[in-house]
C-alpha cells in the first residue's frame, strides 16, 4: 500500500514538473532565449541600455568603452525597438564615460538627463541635474527639433525655450571674426545660468552677460581657469550661487551686477589673481568663505554710503576682508 501511494505520489510530481516546464517553455523564460534583434544588439553595443520596469520605456545608463573613443560622435536614438528612449542616467560619475567624445545628438524622446531615476518636480529637476560635466572634451551638443524639453542653439544646450542655458560644452571653443580670444555672449531669451552649466572649460576667456539673466547657479563657471572678463554690465542678476567662479585663475578685477542681492559662499574661492570686486548697494548676503584663497585681493569697493553696511555684511562670515572695504573713488 505504502509503495503503491509512493509510485502515485512520484507520478503526481512528474506531471506537475512537466506542466510547469511546458509553460516555462512557451513564455520563453528559461529554456528559450528572447530573440535580440538588430536594432537593439546596435544600441547595446554603444550603451548600457535598460528597459525600466514596466518595459515601456528604454533608459542608457553610460557609454560602453568601446564607443567613448577619442573624438567620437555619439548618436541618442528615438527608439529602439518602436521603444522610446526617455532618459540619460549617470547616478555617480557624472557623465565622465562620455569623457572623449566630441559631439553628442540627442533623439527627440529625450525628458531628463542626469543621476536619477526617479524625477524631482520641479521646473529644473525635471530635466536633470547634471548635463555632462566630466565630459571635458565635448565641443558640441545637438538635440533633435522635435524634443519636447530639451534644445541646442550653435551646440549648445538649454531648456525648449532656452530660458535656461544648462550646458556649455567643456570642450568649447569659439574663435570668431579672426579674434584670438574665446568670448562667449549669453542670448537674452536666458533668464538661469544652470549649475555646472560653464564648469571646467579650460578656452573660455570672456563672457557677456544678457540683460534678461535674473540668476547664475551653483558652480557655473567653476574651474574655467582661462576666465579673464566677466561682464555684467546689462543684466538684472540677483543671485549668484555657491562656487560660482571658484578657481577662475586668471580672473582679476569684477564689477558685480548692479540688482545682486545674494552672493552665495565659496562663489570666488581659490581666484588667486583677483585684486579688486566692486558692489552695489543692493547686497544683501554675502556667503561663508566668498573669498578664500583670494590671496592677491587688494580692495573692495562700494559707493560712499554703503560702505559701513557693507562692513556689517562682511562681518557676518568674510571678517578678515574688512579693511579691504573702500569708497568707489572719485576718480
Amino acid at each position: 500500500m505504502k509503495k503503491r501511494n509512493l509510485i502515485v505520489i512520484i507520478i503526481a510530481l512528474v506531471l506537475v514538473v512537466g506542466i510547469l516546464t511546458t509553460i516555462l517553455i512557451l513564455k520563453g523564460s528559461i529554456w528559450q532565449k528572447e530573440k535580440i534583434t538588430d536594432e537593439l544588439k546596435q544600441a547595446q553595443a554603444t550603451f548600457d541600455i535598460r528597459l525600466n520596469s514596466d518595459s515601456t520605456e528604454y533608459y542608457i545608463y553610460r557609454l560602453k568603452p568601446s564607443a567613448n573613443t577619442d573624438g567620437a560622435t555619439i548618436t541618442i536614438p528615438d527608439s529602439v525597438d518602436g521603444i522610446p528612449v526617455t532618459k540619460l542616467i549617470d547616478r555617480d560619475l557624472g557623465f565622465s564615460s562620455y569623457n572623449n567624445i566630441t559631439k553628442i545628438i540627442i533623439g527627440k524622446n529625450i525628458s531628463y538627463i542626469g543621476t536619477n531615476t526617479t524625477v524631482i518636480s520641479d521646473d529644473t529637476k525635471e530635466l536633470g541635474d547634471d548635463f555632462f560635466s566630466l565630459a571635458t572634451s565635448l565641443i558640441t551638443i545637438e538635440v533633435s527639433v522635435e524634443n519636447k524639453n530639451f534644445s541646442s542653439n550653435n551646440g549648445i544646450l538649454y531648456n525648449k525655450n532656452q530660458t535656461i542655458l544648462l550646458r556649455y560644452p567643456a570642450g568649447r571653443t569659439m574663435m570668431s571674426n579672426n579674434q584670438s580670444s574665446h568670448r562667449f555672449v549669453i542670448p537674452n531669451t536666458v533668464i538661469l545660468i544652470y549649475k555646472k552649466a560653464f564648469s571646467l572649460n579650460k578656452t573660455l576667456e570672456m563672457v557677456t552677460f544678457g540683460e534678461n539673466v535674473e540668476a547664475v547657479d551653483d558652480e557655473a563657471f567653476s574651474g574655467c581657469e582661462n576666465l579673464v572678463s566677466v561682464n555684467f554690465d546689462n543684466s538684472n542678476i540677483k543671485s549668484i550661487g555657491t562656487k560660482a567662479f571658484e578657481r577662475c585663475l586668471n580672473l582679476s578685477s569684477v564689477v558685480l551686477p548692479i540688482e545682486l542681492e545674494r552672493l552665495g559662499s565659496s562663489a570666488f574661492m581659490g581666484c588667486s589673481k583677483l585684486t579688486d570686486i566692486y558692489f552695489s548697494n543692493s547686497i544683501l548676503e554675502i556667503g561663508r568663505n566668498c573669498f578664500t584663497g583670494c590671496s592677491n585681493l587688494k580692495s573692495i569697493y562700494t559707493n560712499s554710503e554703503f560702505v559701513d553696511r557693507l562692513k556689517e555684511i562682511f562681518a557676518q562670515s568674510n571678517e578678515k576682508f574688512i579693511d579691504k572695504i573702500q569708497q568707489i573713488s572719485s576718480n
